[in-house]
């Protein structure tokens, strides 16, 4: 986990690496939450009030906090159980950090899920001056899916919205195993 010095911004104190272990499986939506999901779920359009925003069906949701993305997964979790879709054991939640940054290098030890070469950057995200512009939407989220999925098939992992996780941040990466920093009323991991 962490990135090596090498790395353009690896070595610093929150993205050195350190050795993890992630020893439960565990599952990860191929996009990130749509607009649409959203809605059906939380019933709410966080949103709306941007004017910035472009607003469809599959575009992700912006404007929450880690607290609303919380809510989400237990309000999921539960409609899906009533529905038979999930067994009673299983739930929605935030991954980890560890998690997520293991499924968005898909494995990979590289800094990118497709290597090192950062020119191919903008065929699998959304990001700073790829993304940038001043016309309505264009520094703002993208529709989901639109570039290319890392090699486990999930979208925009290296680009288009921040991705909250279950981790409190702590500037030195905790690394071990399972690594989860639990810390109340302090920034989070996104």
């Amino acid at each position: 986990m962490g990135s090596p010095e090498s790395e353009n911004g690896g070595g610093s104190n929150d993205e050195a690496q350190i050795k993890t272990a992630i020893t439960q499986a565990f599952q990860m939506a191929t996009t990130e939450v749509t607009q649409q999901a959203w809605q059906r779920v939380m019933g709410t359009e966080p949103w709306i009030e941007d004017t910035n925003i472009i607003q469809g069906n599959d575009y992700p949701i912006t404007k929450i906090s880690w607290q609303d993305a919380l809510d989400f997964c237990q309000k999921i979790t539960t409609r899906e159980r009533e529905l038979g879709l999930i067994p009673a054991d299983w739930h929605y939640r935030l991954p980890t950090e560890a998690e997520w940054e293991y499924a968005c290098r898909a494995g990979s030890q590289t800094a990118f899920s497709f290597g090192n070469d950062v020119s191919q950057l903008n065929d699998y995200a959304w990001f700073g001056a790829v993304s940038g512009g001043s016309a309505k939407g264009e520094s703002y989220p993208h529709l989901v899916a639109a570039k290319k999925p890392n090699p486990w098939g999930l979208y925009d992992v290296h680009g288009n919205v921040f991705e909250w996780c279950l981790d409190a941040y702590q500037p030195k990466l905790p690394g071990g195993k399972d690594p989860l920093v639990e810390l109340d009323g302090v920034n989070r991991v996104f």
